[in-house]
């Protein structure tokens, strides 16, 4: 059950101010709606700086109140103020998901508010938070109409009902999510509509800034920078995208700006599971005639939060609040979609983005309970990809990703588990080796085969071994 709460309480609805009551044998009734345009306090940052010096004129010049010049000025005034209220005029959606995020929501959504465009509506959607955000939501729905404030009774735990809720009612012709932890720079929205708008893109996206809260300290890849086509061009197609699109994939929701007669005719929704953005991601990318790529910071999100919930942490207790499963199926589901829509010519960077997106999951994610599992499930779709595409070169593997890759495909978990330990190496992949049998429960270690016990034990004293070898 949602609730609505409109933002900007004690306007004037347009339909009360009848123009056609201004003539020129009425001074009083031009007063009346002189009066009226007053009540409905023509605020400054609502209306073009044309119109601004007309609202001036009307409110606070000594004009002659009964001449046909001042009618025709207070006409056109209230017809720009009528349209500045007026949601259906606002191009960018901006789809906000909230959940127990006080301590970061006004720096949130104040640089929605300031953006430099400013034909917005915000849609927030608040997943029945139990800290005080919902009421600095309702202050800033209070303070600006465009503020969409809509409260959800009941915890979903996941963002996609308010991601999914709030397309359905986006009343702009593009849409785009943000995080309530995250924030825009002040020119990311109109730098978004200008790509796609001079393009004609179905989508745009740009290069996240990450600030991490707990080491104060912002990062970004170099290599997401440089994304584009083959020949350097920043408007492409999948197809045509380079090395670095798919060695360094953006997974995630934020912030990406969509046509939203795109986002719906592709059907494109979030499913209710951890890491429900990526297929999205994946199934936009592989069916948009065009992407626009903006190689410029514009957005900057929160990991290792001091406060609320930390999805996004790496550290092993944090992890356990995702299920690597579902981020292994969320990505099996998108490459079912791709291929039912018999979308050609991205296997070799599905390939690879979809082996990265894997190891991601079983790095940082896997535990006792959900091992064994995970690497069945990515080995049956990195399998799947290369059943279905029998050419494929490898183009984007380097000759270790590509061994580990083979490692993965291998028929048992087990002959994986023991391979790594005889291909100990250093690098990328070196910490997921470990992770993989470093977090064993030993309480649980009983119930392991005799043959399993003596290679998780062995495997462990060879990591102690080399970790203290280094010490010296």
């Amino acid at each position: 059950m949602i609730a609505s709460r409109g933002g900007g309480g004690g306007n004037l609805s347009p339909r009360e101010m009848n123009l056609d009551n201004l003539d020129n044998s009425s001074a009083s009734s031009t007063l009346k709606q002189a009066s009226l345009l007053d009540k409905a306090r023509l605020e400054e940052s609502k209306i073009e700086s044309g119109v601004k010096s007309k609202a001036k004129e009307i409110r606070f010049k000594n004009l002659d109140l009964a001449s046909p010049s001042f009618i025709e000025s207070c006409k056109e005034a209230l017809l720009e103020y009528n349209k500045a209220l007026e949601h259906p005029s606002a191009l960018v959606s901006l789809i906000v998901s909230n959940y127990n995020n006080k301590a970061y929501i006004d720096e949130c959504i104040n640089s929605l508010r300031e953006q430099s465009f400013k034909e917005l509506e915000i849609i927030i959607v608040d997943d029945a938070s139990s800290d005080d955000s919902l009421t600095l939501l309702k202050k800033h729905a209070d303070e600006d109409k465009r503020i969409r404030l809509f409260e959800s009774k009941q915890r979903s735990g996941h963002p996609s009902l308010a991601r999914n809720y709030g397309v359905s009612i986006a009343k702009g012709e593009y849409i785009a999510f943000v995080d309530s932890d995250d924030y825009l720079a002040l020119d990311c929205v109109e730098s978004h509509l200008k790509a796609i708008e001079s393009s004609d893109a179905d989508m745009a996206y740009c290069v996240n800034n990450i600030y991490n809260e707990a080491k104060d300290e912002y990062t970004h890849s170099p290599f997401r920078a440089r994304h584009a086509s083959k020949t350097g061009a920043l408007v492409f197609k999948a197809s045509e995208a380079n090395s670095n699109f798919w060695r360094h994939f953006n997974a995630g929701a934020c912030f990406k700006m969509y046509k939203k007669e795109f986002f719906l005719k592709e059907g494109l929704c979030f499913q209710d599971c951890d890491f429900e953005d990526t297929d999205v991601s994946f199934i936009a990318f592989a069916c948009a005639k065009k992407i626009c790529f903006v190689p410029r910071l514009l957005y900057t999100a929160r990991m290792n939060k001091r406060y609320g919930v930390n999805r996004g942490n790496m550290d092993s207790t944090i992890a356990k609040l995702s299920n690597p499963l579902d981020g292994i199926r969320i990505i099996t589901r998108s490459y079912e979609v791709i291929k039912q829509r018999g979308i050609k010519g991205l296997e070799e960077g599905l390939l690879y983005a979809y082996f990265d997106v894997c190891t991601y999951y079983l790095n940082f994610f896997t535990e006792e309970s959900n091992l064994f599992d995970s690497l069945r499930e990515a080995r049956e779709l990195l399998a799947s990809v290369l059943r279905d595409n029998p050419d494929i070169r490898y183009i984007y593997f380097k000759s270790g990703e590509k061994k580990l890759l083979f490692m993965l495909l291998d028929a048992t978990p087990l002959k994986f588990i023991v391979e790594c330990m005889v291909s100990i190496r250093c690098g990328a992949y070196g910490s997921l080796k470990e992770r993989l049998l470093n977090g064993i429960d030993k309480s649980k270690y009983q119930n392991y085969p005799k043959p399993m016990k003596l290679i998780i034990y062995s495997y462990k004293i060879f990591i102690r071994l080399l970790r203290r070898k280094s010490c010296f």
